[in-house]
C-alpha cells in the first residue's frame, strides 16, 4: 500500500500448535514466534534479514499492536480461525526495477518457512 512516506509492506503468516490444543480451539492458527523479511534485486540482497516481529522471549505490549498487526488481522473465535497480517515496513522507498521480497516465519523450535513474491516498481508504482 502506498503512503505519503513510501510503501507499506504487509505479510499474512500463521503457525500451528504442537501438540494440538484440545477442544474447541483445535487447529486454530497462532502468530509465528519470529517474522523476518528481506528484499532482493537482481538476485542480491541489499540488506540482510530484517526482523518485523519477535515473540520468542516476551509477549507484545498491547500498545504496540497497531504498529505490528495490519488490517485485516482478527483474533481466533470459537470455530472461526483468525487472520494474522503483519506490517513488515511502514515506509519502504523503492527505485524503479524488479524485486523479490522474501518473508520467513519461524516457531520457537526454529522450524522456518520462507515464501517470496516477485514484483516490479514502475514510475513509483508497485506492479505484481
Amino acid at each position: 500500500m502506498h503512503t505519503r512516506t513510501g510503501v507499506e509492506i504487509l505479510a499474512n503468516a500463521y503457525d500451528t500448535t504442537w501438540p494440538r490444543v484440545p477442544g474447541a480451539w483445535t487447529n486454530e492458527p497462532v502468530a509465528p514466534a519470529l517474522i523476518q523479511w528481506r528484499v532482493t534485486r537482481d538476485g542480491h540482497a541489499s540488506r540482510g534479514w530484517r526482523t518485523a516481529v519477535d515473540f520468542r522471549d516476551h509477549m507484545l505490549d498491547r500498545k504496540l499492536f497497531p504498529s505490528i498487526y495490519a488490517p485485516p488481522t482478527a483474533q481466533n473465535h470459537k470455530g472461526k480461525a483468525g487472520i494474522y497480517c503483519f506490517f513488515l515496513s511502514h515506509e519502504w522507498k523503492p527505485a524503479d526495477g524488479a524485486y523479490r521480497i522474501e518473508v520467513a516465519a519461524s516457531d520457537t523450535r526454529d522450524n522456518r518457512t520462507v515464501a517470496h513474491l516477485d514484483f516490479t516498481v514502475k514510475h513509483g508504482q508497485v506492479v505484481v
